[in-house]
Formats: structure tokens, C-alpha cells, sequence
């Protein structure tokens, strides 16, 4: 199977066939669909490598310069561990580069995976629908749709060609299935505004009456909820399952409301079921669910029957479709409220398969009521997202997919893994199908995009080393036991150490909470009592209102906590560490109960509050940084209220006013020493960069222009003896800005990720994006000025 157009292959072009020994400037200069066209037929292990490196970010590649394609190249090759390979691609010469400064040393390969087929573009938003279905003429096609899009789109998964587009009603597609209609193949979308319509999948035309009254507006049904059931605010379709009912198609619609205030799902356990020619209504089935209500439909005994579950009970239930009785006892074994739901046969059987969030797979003889074999569970304990069934090798397998992304896949008979776990980050949906024989899943991305992944047992290419498995959002660098260690957080709870020479782990990772979920927001290192020791800050996920700071320290030469956790913090976001009258300390920034910005300071050695909270910031304060103003320890700090302000360490007070200028909150503060003076450099929403005078709260240059989006991430060092920033964003970009004169220095180096977090290391550059972490050997090496004096790093 090759997706896109196969171009002819001249006889210049047959050396490239054996792209072990090619040029790496034809992957650079080369048009991106001849380059995938050639490397998708590409023989031999070192085929396969350079085809799925190339995969990687081929969605990119396309609308991309010569000069950003080598970069995300380069990038992608070491995340599958072919240095070799990047180092190459690197050297490859573009006009005007004087020497291309900056060189991939080591990345992470948590996201990548040889498996990803192709990345299909078109949406503009999020994705959270997705089905497959066949064409009359046996091609197989993917349907999509989203909450953040109007628009439903058909993909050929052989060419991953876009063949149809249209809007059902121009409102936001929640969910959608495919199914048949007088035998062609149709789609049923279930809208925001309580909507569902079918059309014609080849030419995407409304089918028959849709009935657009807002309460419930289901088809032509106004009676599709019992008599008297109020929507206490706006409402959309929570699920949908087609089915066969005394000869006639029928759909089985759940909903859910929007209004915050309200538990809507325990009062809409209703599933309805329509004609799906007609609009009528057919029969209201009460299931007594209390949550979200998921379903499937099968056949059991001859008779249709409908299969629920929901997020609020621990039960798969069974029900006759045509008389809404209850078929059988509850489905009952999952602890935890069910989140997905299909059905297949087995055997001849019918089977059911749920999933839970209580982070496991259960399948199901539907005639007996009985489990089928072990209960399957992924490599993390993570809620299950969703799950389909396809076939491989004549047996069918089940695909589901984790909160996270991670993808696995089961013998649905055995239970036992069919392939080594994936991951597909941000999928919102997936379904599985077979093309051209091969097994693939389908998913939809909260980015936009549709991926297409080979499920079918294969040789891996690559060595990637993994990493974390959610989004990295804070870095910093230290000397543990005479090695430089790269410390990274993320957004799981974990921390991990690596090696920066290396690129490999160092120890295990250090776990804010097993037993809660910990979002690892910022890292900071200090030595405390002679050793290297890591403040990290985290959030739980709790009610809102409800305090969920923790800031714990960690021994990194023995990689143990250290005491308790600080105690005291309402809601923390940010951290730098200093030393304050001999004091190992941590000043933290996030919001008070009533959600005013404010910073505390911390004793690292006792874990101790010092003073009262400093309180000023109208808004979060997202960000801080410590430096040296006239012998004296300050903080800098940037808030949601766009204002970055400078305290007093000693006594807690603000110095001077409220440093203005951005047009939307400052998301990132560093703090330099610029021809003797000291500065802070801020970055935010409104994708400037800015250099203030800290004696004076002067402006000292024009605002730093470039990045196109929000500035996320601040650093700052020296370069052949200059100092500079460095700036990451969500544009992708990193950014080198010389300090004196405010120019930009060479060209920004992109990445397939926004920008999560960025440190200066001696000789180059730590850069974390999605859940990636790669290391840029380059120009640029850590400031000696004031601030790092301060017990910031320890080399």
C-alpha cells in the first residue's frame, strides 16, 4: 500500500532507491511526495528507517523551506536513534548558511513509532470522531469530524486522498458512524444543538428530513425523551449506534447538556432510537445509567440488541432493541465507570468489548454473560479513550487507544499483545479497518490531523530511546556525581534524569505522586545540606477552588525525596531556586484562593514558609526568575495580568511599579546582565520578547518580533562572549536574540512541536517539545553573570 501519488522513477532517480548510500540533499531539496513516493517502495532495514523518519513530520515537510525540512530531518532521525543518519542530514549545505551552527546530539522517541503510514491534512481543528467504511466499488474510507469543526471529510486510506467534504447543518460534529442506506454507504453525524443527519457518503448530500428544533431536535422526533425532561442549557449528541430493527435501519442516540451546574447525564439515561429513513420515532430505551451513556448494537438470538455503558456506573447492560427490555444480567467486572464500548463475533459468537477508566479492556460472550479470558490492560494505568476491532491474519484483533496516547493491540481470542505499543499523542478518536490487506488504525488528532498507522506485525526501524508519556513543560540543567544531568518534567507526574552527554536515562524516573495525578508544572535544582537536589512543582487534579499545589525536593545523588512536601500552596505554577543569607530557597509562584497572583519563598533545608506570600499580580503569575539588582537578591515575576514586576527577596516588597508593555499575559521571564546593567527578559501571549532595566523598569530596546505565536519559553547565555536570549514558542520555533544590539541571530530552528521548555547547557542547547527531549550541540554556553552565582546550577 502506498499512500499518495506514485511519481514516475526515472533512471537519475533509481539511486535513490537504495537510500542507504543516497545523497541526504534529496530528502532536503526534493519535492516531499516524490521523496515519500520512493521511500515508501524503499528495500532493507535501512529502507524502512529512512522511510519512517521521513513520515515522521511529512505533513510538515510539505508547506516547509529547504532549510526548516532539514531541521525536523534532522531531529527525526535521532528520535529514532539514527545519529548517523541526522548527523548527515545536517551537513547537507543551503545557500546563505555561513555554516549551520546548530547539530542534533541526542532526542527522544516517545511519539515516534515506524508504524505511522501517513498524516493526513485538512482540518483546521480538533478531531474527536472517527469511523471507516467501504465503498460500492471496495475502497476503503475514513470519516472524520470534530468538536472545533463543521466540516465532515472522507479520506481514501490507500492514497490518503481527501474525496469529500461537506458541513451537516455548519455546526460542531461531536460524533459520527457510518453504516448503510438502500446499500450505499452513508454517514450519521450527531451535532452540538442535539442534531443528527444523514448524508450520502459519495457525494455528501443531506439525506431525507432533519428536524433542527432545539429541544431535542433528534431527526423528526420531538418525542424522543420521555415527557417532561428539561435541558437546563445547550445539548449535544453523546453517542450513536445504527442497526437493523424488523428490516429497517434505525439509529440509538444518547445525549448529554453543556450546563456546568448541572449532572445532565444522570438525568438523560434515556437512548433513542429512530428510524433512520424517516426521522421517526421508534422506542425510548430508559437504561438507568447515571454518567455518559456509551453504546453498541449486535444481534443476539436472532434479535437486534443494544449494548450500554456509562461513565457513571461500573455495568455493561443489555437490551431487546425492539421492546426496550433488559436482556440478561449487567455485564459487571470493571471498577471503574466505562468510557467506550463495541461489539464483533467470535467464533460465531457475539462479543462485546469495554473500556474503562479504570484503565482496562474486558471482553465479553454476549450469549453467556460471561467474561472472556484475562482482563487487558496497557503498559500505563491510564483511562481507556476509545477501541475498535478489525482483522489480521483471518482472527480479529482489538485496537484501543489510552488516555495519552498510547496505542495497543490485542488477539481479541488470546488476549495476548499482537504488537509492542504505540503511541499517537492528542488522538481524539480511533477506528480500525483493513486496506489493501493490510490492518491499519485510523486516528483523529486534537491537532487537526488524520494518522494512519500499520498494525500488521513488522520488523521495528530504529532504536529510539523513550521517554515520558505526556507533555514536557519544564526543564533544568545540574552536575550530578561529576556528570551534567538534564532534568525534565511532565505533564504524567514524572521527572527524568538523563545524561547529557549521552542522551540515556540516568536512574529512573522521580514520581511526584503514585497514587494521584500529578501534572509536573516546573523544575528547579539547588544544593542543599553539599547535595545536587531537585525542587519540583506539580498540581493534582482536584475540584476547582480546591488547593492542589505540592512542591516536593529530591535528592538527585540518590534519587530519594527529601522530607515532606511543602505545605501551604494553594495553587502553584512556577519555581527558581537561590540562596539567601547562606539559605538554600525556593521562591514558587501560582495564585492564592482567590485566585490572585502571588510568590512565596521556601526554606529548602527545613521546608519552612518565609514570610507572608508576596501579593500584587491580578492574575496567575505564570512565571519567575531570580537575579542580583545592587548586591541584593530579587525575583522576577510574570503574570496573566501582562504586567512583570521585580521584588525584594529580603524584606517581600515590590520594587518599583509594574513593568508594562505586553498585550497579553507574560508566560516566560528570564533574567541576564547586559553591559552592566542587570535585565529581565519576558515573553508572552503576544508573541514578543522584552528587555527591562531592573535598576530604572526601563524599556531598554524595541520589542523582540518574530515569533508568530505565544512566546512559552525564556533562556539566556553568552555567544562568543555576547549574551543573548533564547526563545521557544508555540510556533515551534527557537529563537537566538542578541542582547546588545536586539537582532535576531540566524535563522530559527524549528521543531514538530510547540515549544514546552528550554535550557542553555555548557556547548548547547536542551529543547522540550510534545513529549520529546532532544539535546542541540551549538555556539551558546550558560552566562556567568550574577545570577548564576546564585546556586541555580551546580557545574
Amino acid at each position: 500500500m502506498s499512500v499518495g501519488p506514485t511519481p514516475d522513477v526515472s533512471e537519475a532517480d533509481s539511486v535513490v532507491m537504495d537510500v542507504g548510500s543516497a545523497d541526504p540533499g534529496f530528502l532536503v531539496h526534493a519535492d516531499p511526495a516524490r521523496v515519500q513516493a520512493l521511500l515508501d517502495e524503499a528495500p532493507g532495514p535501512t529502507g524502512r528507517l529512512t522511510a519512517a523518519v521521513y513520515r515522521e513530520s511529512a505533513h510538515l515537510h510539505r508547506d516547509a523551506d529547504a532549510r526548516v525540512r532539514r531541521d525536523l530531518l534532522a531531529l527525526d532521525a535521532a528520535r529514532y536513534g539514527a545519529r548517523e543518519l541526522a548527523a548527515r542530514i545536517t551537513s547537507v549545505p543551503l545557500p546563505g548558511d555561513g555554516g549551520h551552527d546548530w547539530k542534533v546530539a541526542w532526542a527522544t522517541g516517545s511519539e515516534t513509532s515506524p508504524r505511522l503510514l501517513a498524516t493526513l491534512t485538512g482540518h483546521e481543528e480538533g478531531l474527536s470522531a472517527v469511523a471507516t467504511a467501504t465503498t460500492r466499488d471496495g475502497r476503503a474510507l475514513a470519516v472524520t469530524g470534530g468538536y472545533g469543526e463543521s466540516s465532515v471529510r472522507a479520506w481514501d486510506l490507500a492514497t490518503g486522498e481527501q474525496v469529500q467534504v461537506w458541513s451537516p447543518l455548519a455546526e460542531d460534529v461531536w460524533v459520527l458512524t457510518t453504516t448503510e442506506l438502500d446499500g450505499r454507504p452513508v454517514v450519521v453525524t450527531g451535532t452540538y444543538g442535539n442534531t443528527i443527519q444523514v448524508s450520502d457518503l459519495a457525494g455528501g448530500q443531506p439525506i431525507g428530513r432533519v428536524d433542527t428544533v432545539p429541544f431535542p431536535g433528534i431527526l423528526s422526533g420531538p418525542d424522543s425523551l420521555p415527557e417532561g425532561m428539561w435541558y437546563p442549557g445547550g445539548i449535544y449528541l453523546n453517542s450513536l449506534a445504527c442497526a437493523v430493527l424488523d428490516g429497517r435501519p434505525v439509529v440509538v442516540s444518547t445525549v448529554q447538556t453543556d450546563d456546568s451546574d448541572t449532572d445532565v447525564c444522570q438525568d438523560f439515561p434515556v437512548a433513542a432510537v429512530h428510524d433512520l429513513e424517516t426521522g421517526r420515532h421508534v422506542n425510548s430505551i430508559p437504561t438507568g445509567h447515571t454518567g455518559a451513556v456509551h453504546l453498541a448494537t449486535t444481534m443476539l438470538e436472532g434479535r437486534p440488541v443494544l449494548v450500554t455503558g456509562s461513565s457513571g456506573d461500573t455495568e455493561a447492560r443489555l437490551w431487546d432493541l425492539a421492546t426496550g427490555r433488559p436482556v440478561g444480567e449487567p455485564l459487571t467486572g470493571h471498577t471503574e465507570g466505562l468510557s467506550v464500548m463495541a461489539t464483533t463475533t467470535l467464533d460465531g459468537r457475539p462479543v462485546a468489548v469495554t473500556g474503562s477508566y479504570d484503565g482496562t479492556v474486558r471482553r465479553w460472550d454476549l450469549g453467556t454473560r460471561k467474561p472472556i479470558g484475562e482482563v487487558l490492560t496497557g503498559r500505563t494505568r491510564r483511562w481507556v479513550a476509545d477501541l475498535d476491532v478489525t482483522m489480521l491474519d483471518g482472527r480479529p484483533v482489538v485496537c484501543a487507544i489510552l488516555d495519552g496516547g498510547a496505542v495497543c493491540v490485542w488477539d481479541l481470542a488470546t488476549g495476548c499483545p499482537v504488537v509492542e505499543p504505540f503511541t499517537a499523542r492528542d488522538a481524539g478518536a480511533l477506528a480500525a479497518t483493513v486496506v489493501e490487506g493490510r490492518p491499519v488504525a485510523v486516528t483523529a488528532m486534537e491537532d487537526g490531523t488524520v494518522r494512519l498507522w500499520d498494525l500488521s506485525p513488522q520488523p521495528p526501524a530504529g532504536t529510539p530511546v523513550g521517554g515520558h508519556f505526556g507533555t514536557v513543560r519544564s526543564t533544568a540543567i545540574t552536575e550530578v556525581a561529576g556528570a551534567l544531568v538534564a532534568l525534565t518534567g511532565c505533564a504524567n507526574g514524572e521527572v527524568h534524569r538523563w545524561d547529557l552527554t549521552t542522551g540515556q536515562p540516568d536512574g529512573t524516573p522521580l514520581v511526584m505522586d503514585a497514587e494521584s495525578e500529578v501534572a509536573v508544572h516546573a523544575v528547579a535544582t539547588a544544593t542543599v545540606n553539599e547535595h545536587p537536589t531537585a525542587v519540583i512543582v506539580g498540581r493534582r487534579s482536584v475540584p476547582w477552588g480546591a488547593p492542589s499545589g505540592t512542591v516536593r525536593r529530591w535528592d538527585l545523588n540518590t534519587g530519594e525525596p527529601v522530607g515532606a512536601a511543602l505545605v501551604g500552596i494553594p495553587q502553584a505554577l512556577t519555581v527558581a531556586t537561590t540562596v539567601l543569607d547562606g539559605r538554600p530557597v525556593a521562591v514558587t509562584g501560582g495564585f492564592d484562593d482567590g485566585y490572585s497572583g502571588e510568590l512565596r519563598r521556601w526554606d529548602l533545608a527545613t521546608g519552612h514558609q518565609i514570610g507572608d506570600p508576596l501579593a500584587g499580580h491580578d492574575g496567575f503569575v505564570q512565571a519567575v526568575a531570580i537575579t542580583m539588582l545592587d548586591g541584593e537578591p530579587v525575583a522576577v515575576s510574570g503574570g496573566q495580568d501582562r504586567t512583570v514586576r521585580v521584588w525584594d527577596l529580603r524584606t517581600g516588597r515590590q520594587i518599583g511599579a509594574p513593568l508594562t508593555g505586553h498585550s497579553g499575559r507574560v508566560e516566560a521571564v528570564a533574567a541576564a546582565a547586559v553591559s552592566g546593567r542587570s535585565v529581565a527578559l519576558s515573553g508572552g501571549e503576544d508573541g514578543t520578547v522584552r528587555m527591562w532595566d531592573l535598576a530604572d523598569g526601563a524599556e531598554l530596546l524595541p520589542a523582540l518580533t518574530g515569533h508568530t505565536g505565544t512566546v512559552t519559553v525564556l533562556a539566556t547565555g553568552l555567544v562568543n562572549g555576547r549574551p543573548v536570549a533564547v526563545s521557544g514558542g508555540d510556533d515551534r520555533t527557537v529563537r537566538l536574540w542578541d542582547l546588545i544590539t536586539g537582532a535576531e541571530m540566524g535563522v530559527p530552528l524549528t521543531f514538530p512541536e510547540s515549544i514546552g521548555a528550554l535550557a542553555v547547557a555548557p556547548a548547547g542547547l536542551v529543547v522540550c517539545f510534545g513529549f520529546e527531549v532532544a539535546f542541540l550541540t551549538g555556539p551558546i554556553s550558560p552566562s556567568r553573570c550574577d545570577q548564576m552565582s546564585l546556586g541555580e546550577r551546580a557545574w
